[in-house]
């Protein structure tokens, strides 16, 4: 059961027009996704350096995530990405 009260705190304080509070990551990444609209047959591109959720939340029955190759010049330190070496 959601504690509503919490909720409508935390949109006073942050300023959001809606604040939906979960039990976890995998929890919030599922609702981003969902918020975003993407569903069966959009391809998420994730990165295989996370944890399992990540890539979980991505894969409905009889799909599976989209895993970005690892680009000549990562930066091992951080293996963050450029969006727009992404983009087709």
């Amino acid at each position: 059961m959601a504690d509503r009260g919490l909720e409508e705190r935390l949109t006073v304080y942050t300023g959001a027009k809606h604040c939906i509070t979960v039990a976890g990551g995998t929890d919030a990444l599922l609702i981003s996704l969902m918020a975003l609209g993407i569903g069966s047959g959009d391809e998420v591109i994730t990165t295989p350096f996370t944890f399992l959720a990540t890539a979980e939340v991505n894969c409905p029955p009889g799909h599976e995530p989209a895993h970005a190759p690892e680009p000549e010049r990562s930066r091992p330190a951080t293996h963050r990405r450029d969006p727009d070496s992404e983009r087709s």
